[in-house]
């Protein structure tokens, strides 16, 4: 039996469509969107978990905490005092999984200092 060669032709743009097709979900679901996608999610939990707490204390009135699509999670603003700033800090820890950024900018208004960092956690 002969084999066309439309078949021929047929098969190869089968397999091609195939293989496009699987390295495009898996870009999906694996490349540098869904990390970014999964990144930002994660800050915003973690913004969301704590923002109760730090509206709730009258020394954190001056904090703003937001998400940026880095990912990255920023906290800005003035605390009365340097144990204000590290109770702030225990309260806003990354996860150890953390595929997002934590940036601080806080200042401390009684030494007039600005404690400022770049606390990187990226897992990729």
């Amino acid at each position: 039996m002969q084999v066309k060669e439309s078949d021929i032709v047929l098969r190869r743009l089968v397999i091609i469509v195939s293989v496009g097709g699987v390295l495009l979900v898996l870009a999906c679901l694996y490349g540098p969107a869904a990390s970014q996608r999964r990144g930002l999610r994660t800050a915003h939990e973690l913004m969301e978990h704590v923002a109760p707490a730090i509206a709730g204390d009258s020394r954190f009135n001056n904090i703003l905490i937001r998400t940026s699509t880095h990912p990255a999670l920023f906290i800005h603003g003035e605390v009365p005092d340097e144990k204000s700033l590290a109770d702030l800090q225990s309260l806003i820890r990354l996860p150890p999984d953390a595929e997002f950024r934590l940036i601080w900018s806080v200042k401390v208004a009684e030494a007039g200092a600005t404690k400022a960092g770049d606390s990187t956690t990226r897992s990729d």
